[in-house]
């Protein structure tokens, strides 16, 4: 777009390479990659609704998530949540805590 509006054609080609860019994703669509920070956000109960149905599926989409960063893993917690139709209120992490449990050795 920056070429059609005018802009120059290295402009273009950083746009379309992702230079001075913040990729967003999710999980599934980083398998395989690499990141120097990782950020997980909203890391609670209703973040991996699918746990009680099916912990394992869970625990490996959780690894991949956090092995995907090289120096850096922040993630994130909401006590409450407002203006959501199905998770608004209180959050926990009661039923994921295997995973604080697991992540906590290593925080500094």
């Amino acid at each position: 777009m920056e070429r059609q509006a005018g802009g120059k054609w290295i402009e273009s080609i950083n746009s379309f390479r992702g230079v001075d860019t913040i990729p967003i994703m999710t999980i599934h669509k980083s398998k395989g990659l690499e990141f120097k920070a990782v950020y997980l956000i909203a890391l609670d109960d209703t973040a991996f609704w699918t746990f009680q149905s099916d912990p394992d599926a869970t625990r490996r989409a959780l690894f991949v998530a956090i092995s995907r960063a090289k120096l850096y893993l922040t993630f994130t917690f909401a006590q409450s949540r407002s203006n959501l139709n199905f998770y608004s209120g209180k959050q926990s992490h009661q039923l994921i805590s295997e995973f604080y449990d697991l992540i906590d050795p290593f925080i500094n």
